[in-house]
């Protein structure tokens, strides 16, 4: 039961981090411009693939498949990594755009996101119902 839990929460925060991002409209895809996106096109592009790939690893999470939970895992500690650079480069405090136009960049961000990707990598290994 409680991979079923997991697997519904982790896919839960995969869906409210995508709705997150279309609902932030354009305020949302420029904070990608912190990651180095100086295109208006690029950073629409990449808000729309963003979104898919979160929607389509919701539901292969909340499915049950093992190789979605891995996938998310990944894309989480892709994430964390991207947020760290950007620390690094100084935008510390800048908008990132992870849920939403209101998400800044931080620690704070890379810690939640290493969580979640601890999450994502335990589901494969724990009972479905």
């Amino acid at each position: 039961m409680a991979g079923l839990v997991l697997r519904l929460v982790l896919a839960g925060v995969l869906v409210v981090a995508a709705i997150s991002k279309v609902s932030g409209g354009r305020r949302g895809q420029d904070a990608l411009a912190t990651f180095g996106l100086d295109s208006s096109r690029v950073r629409a592009a990449a808000s729309g693939a963003l979104v898919a790939t979160e929607l389509a690893l919701a539901a292969g999470v909340a499915a049950g498949v093992d190789a979605f939970a891995w996938a998310a895992a990944l894309l989480m500690l892709g994430l964390s990594g991207a947020l760290v650079s950007a620390i690094a480069s100084g935008s510390g405090g800048e908008p990132c755009g992870c849920f939403g136009a209101k998400s800044t960049v931080g620690w704070g961000a890379v810690a939640r996101n290493v969580v979640l990707a601890a999450g994502f990598a335990a589901v494969p290994f724990l009972p479905a119902t």
